[in-house]
């Protein structure tokens, strides 16, 4: 016996639930960022298939031993022995994944020999894709901010050079204060 496991999930940006419904849909028309959020989807879709999804789970769950189980006939069982790369194929012959354009909804299942064994392997895909699509988000984010920092340095030394030669023009002129000498 196998047991399927589903959930089914969107990745959404936070910052666009303040605009209109219209606004997005203009947006996202235009090329706004509503292409990334599928691109988002698409991206998570993948990584649960990838052998990056398979050695995260294999340390949070040693996932090759729930697959190796003696439930399993010896057909379907997979090779605790064999390597990852074995597995990554074994894999994604009992997970599927993909994103529906028409509802926006990306489905994935994971079967397994036990219900609770395709539980425990769904709900740690759920937690491992929430995680990747925070580290994206969180990138997003701390380039914007080295970019502003950078921009704050910039002008920091531009202002430090304008000073500068405010300072040595008044020490050439002897000026002590231009503004007072103006009036």
């Amino acid at each position: 016996n196998q047991y399927v496991a589903e959930f089914r999930f969107t990745v959404k940006d936070a910052t666009m639930q303040s605009t209109s419904a219209a606004t997005s849909n203009i947006i996202s028309m235009i090329g706004g960022s509503g292409g990334s959020l599928s691109y988002d989807n698409y991206l998570v879709t993948d990584y649960l298939l990838s052998r990056q999804a398979t050695e995260e789970l294999q340390q949070r769950i040693n996932v090759t031993q729930l697959y190796a189980r003696p439930e399993a006939d010896w057909w379907a069982r997979f090779d605790p022995s064999q390597p990852m790369e074995k597995f990554v194929k074994y894999w994604q012959n009992m997970v599927t994944a993909h994103y529906d354009q028409v509802t926006g909804i990306a489905i994935a299942q994971v079967r397994a020999f036990t219900p609770e064994d395709a539980l425990e392997i769904a709900n740690s895909l759920v937690t491992l894709s929430e995680e990747l699509v925070n580290r994206i988000a969180n990138r997003t984010q701390n380039d914007a901010v080295r970019f502003a920092q950078r921009e704050v340095e910039r002008a920091e030394e531009r202002l430090k050079a304008i000073r500068a030669k405010l300072t040595e023009y008044r020490n050439r002129v002897g000026v002590i204060d231009p503004a007072t000498s103006v009036i």
